[in-house]
């Protein structure tokens, strides 16, 4: 542990006396917080409350937040120069009728937040691809974050949805990872309205869309396996039970000859997981209902929907060509 002098312990209480707190005037010494603590008990110090400490800013450190802000300077950039967190910023920005700006109206890369806000062949995929594979979270300071994350092998299909944000935003790459993630309360407000929310996979329906083709197409591109074994044609698609019962209608209603059941299995942390089964023709003429004319999709997936589609298997008359999806 560092050993603080006379002089470091007087510049300490005076740090601390200018309102920030322990865990900041630590980070400052780089010291414990504790170590902070025991310093100002030792003076006779009393410890403000944790409320106090974020918010007592003195009335020029307020009109200095005020004058940066309306400069072009963001929250964050305040945050890290005055090493406070937002609560005294937003606290001094209203206090001079000021309210302040949406996380993201100064972008280091525009995103489309309209993209959700009409319902077309590309918004309903990604409505439903996000369901599947994609991540809503909110944060503590109540910024809500949309990540997603593919494996290597698809980060092609991580830059359609860039594209489709008409994002300059970069795909990262981890690992065997490629992901891309924005910060977008209005972009999570108008997925919420389909059923894509925080925890969706502990409550996941969808509303709206429960018999769009692009929809489920996305679904099945995210949580769905379409192969080919000993000649015949395999689609499986797991999921939350509502959610099941909601594709079994959208199947049954395009493959009326389909008389499959929702099935459970345990998932390896032994929650439930429901799954639904099609093979042989069934299969054709739900790839062809999914995948034919479509302009957006999985590149590997729709390969093996065309092949389905397209040829016959190894056991003839299992799979038949079905007339055009509407």
């Amino acid at each position: 542990m560092r050993v603080l002098t006379d002089e470091n312990e007087r510049a300490l209480i005076a740090l601390y006396e200018t309102g920030l707190g322990s865990v900041k005037v630590a980070r400052e010494f780089g010291i414990h917080p504790n170590t902070v603590r025991s310093v100002l008990t030792r003076h006779g110090l009393t410890r403000r409350p944790h409320h106090e400490a974020v918010s007592k800013l003195t009335p020029e450190q307020r009109r200095y937040i005020v004058d940066r802000y309306q400069a072009g300077a963001t929250i964050e950039d305040l945050k890290k120069e005055l090493a406070i967190s937002q609560s005294p910023i937003d606290d001094s920005l209203r206090a001079f009728g000021i309210e302040p700006r949406q996380r993201g109206a100064h972008r280091q890369y525009a995103i489309d937040e309209t993209v959700f806000d009409s319902i077309t062949e590309e918004s309903a995929y990604w409505i439903g691809f996000l369901m599947a594979d994609g991540c809503v979270f909110r944060k503590r300071d109540g910024s809500v974050l949309i990540r997603l994350e593919l494996a290597k092998r698809d980060k092609g299909h991580v830059e359609k949805f860039c594209r489709f944000l008409k994002s300059s935003h970069p795909v990262g790459t981890q690992r065997a990872f490629a992901n891309f993630q924005t910060s977008s309360r209005k972009l999570a407000n108008a997925l919420s309205k389909f059923g894509v929310v925080p925890g969706k996979s502990k409550r996941c329906a969808v509303a709206g869309l429960e018999y769009n083709r692009h929809f489920w197409r996305g679904m099945v591109d995210g949580d769905g396996s379409i192969f080919i074994s000993k000649g015949s044609p395999y689609l499986v698609f797991v999921g939350q039970r509502q959610l099941m019962a909601q594709f079994m209608a959208f199947v049954q209603k395009h493959v009326p000859r389909y008389r499959g059941n929702i099935l459970c299995r345990r998932h390896e942390r032994w929650k439930p997981l429901w799954r639904v089964s099609l093979g042989g023709r069934n299969v054709a003429t739900l790839c062809h209902v999914l995948y034919s004319f479509c302009t957006i999709a999985l590149d590997r997936k729709h390969a093996i929907a065309r092949q389905i589609v397209s040829f016959p298997t190894k056991k003839p008359g299992r799979i038949v060509r079905p007339g055009r999806a509407s």
